[in-house]
């Protein structure tokens, strides 16, 4: 289990992003706050199908390149 305690201002701060995500067209469907333990540190996770069509054009873009 997770040692390091997520700050606070993390917590706050993504509560805002995600009431601003839901108003537009990047509403995301989960979004969670996840420790690795082999990295030692909290990520913040997002996904969504908008999310799912950025991350495609990403690698289009990645393989174009």
């Amino acid at each position: 289990m997770a040692e390091n305690t997520l700050v606070e201002g993390l917590w706050t701060d993504t509560v805002v992003l995600i009431k601003k995500l839901d108003k537009g067209e990047f509403s995301p469907t989960f979004a969670v706050w996840y420790f690795y333990e082999d990295a030692d540190q909290w990520r913040f996770l997002l996904g969504g199908p908008r999310f799912d069509d950025l991350l495609r054009y990403r690698k289009l873009f990645q393989s174009v390149i």
